[in-house]
């Protein structure tokens, strides 16, 4: 009987650490997949900072133009113009 009570205290034991391990695994599961998202959305907003400073540094451009009253060409205008839409 005590060897059948030792057997089932190693079956408790055994059980509970294969629950545990497979809550780290999860849990290390799920932090990967939070790593994942935080770097795409680091990436995305360096993206957007760098697109905010070329729609600004455009934007000048286009002022600076306007003020000289310089006769810009039409296509140099249409590309500054589709580089601030896009």
């Amino acid at each position: 009987m005590a060897v059948e009570g030792s057997q089932s205290d190693l079956e408790d034991q055994l059980a509970a650490a294969v629950r545990r391990a497979e809550e780290a695994q999860t849990e290390l599961a799920e932090r990967g997949q939070v790593d994942a998202a935080t770097g795409e959305r680091d990436r995305l907003r360096i993206w957007a900072e760098v697109a905010e400073l070329l729609v600004a540094e455009t934007t000048r451009e286009l002022a600076t133009l306007r003020v000289q009253g310089l006769s810009v060409d039409q296509t140099e205008m249409a590309r500054l113009r589709t580089v601030v839409t896009a």
